[in-house]
């Protein structure tokens, strides 16, 4: 933890702020995500930049960076998550998907709607189901067109899933579709097979 006291008033401020950023270099892994939490919570423009520079960088901190400074200034943020997307580790994707539900809206249905392919399974299951939480007809549709994309079965299976467990009207009109994909256990009546489907099985 950081062993600091923060200043009061405005000088006492910068100088808090001069103390996590300097902090953020500490070679204590608990010291640096503790000053990178802390700059997250002062809501400056330059504790921004810090956390921008932070995440855009190589270090185990970017992950964490990014998140912080997607709660703190999503739109900063939002401008980063593209590019991250589309060059980023696996790590950084991650954190960019984890953390779409606060970008601004427009923002994370993309992104999510484009992780949804995301080489990592991982990355496009948490998509299918933050999209899901989402909500929406554009995400409705994104989750539609997994079930005839080239996604992995798994990924398939847990938009089929979220589209079931939504109930909404594009998902009962593509029942058919959905049924083909979804978990066995997934629930609702609507899930039951046909009666056609089980006459060779006594």
């Amino acid at each position: 933890a950081l062993g600091m006291k923060v200043p009061g008033g405005e000088a006492g401020g910068e100088a808090a702020e001069r103390a996590l950023v300097a902090a953020t270099g500490d070679s204590s892994r608990e010291t640096r995500a503790v000053a990178i939490r802390a700059l997250g919570a002062l809501h400056t423009d330059s504790a921004s930049r810090t956390l921008e520079t932070l995440a855009t960088g190589t270090s185990s901190d970017a992950p964490a960076a990014f998140s912080t400074l997607a709660a703190a200034s999503p739109a900063r943020a939002a401008a980063l998550a593209d590019r991250t997307m589309s060059s980023g580790s696996t790590s950084m994707r991650r954190a960019v998907v984890a953390s779409a539900s606060v970008l601004p809206p427009a923002d994370a249905k993309r992104i999510l709607a484009s992780a949804l392919h995301d080489a990592d399974e991982g990355i496009a299951e948490t998509a299918v189901s933050q999209l899901a939480n989402v909500g929406g007809a554009a995400a409705q549709q994104s989750l539609l067109d997994v079930l005839s994309s080239d996604a992995t079965d798994a990924v398939k299976r847990a938009a089929a899933d979220a589209l079931a467990a939504s109930g909404s009207d594009a998902a009962q009109q593509h029942q058919s579709l959905i049924d083909r994909w979804k978990s066995s256990d997934s629930g609702g009546d609507e899930a039951q097979p046909d009666e056609s489907d089980n006459e060779d099985l006594d």
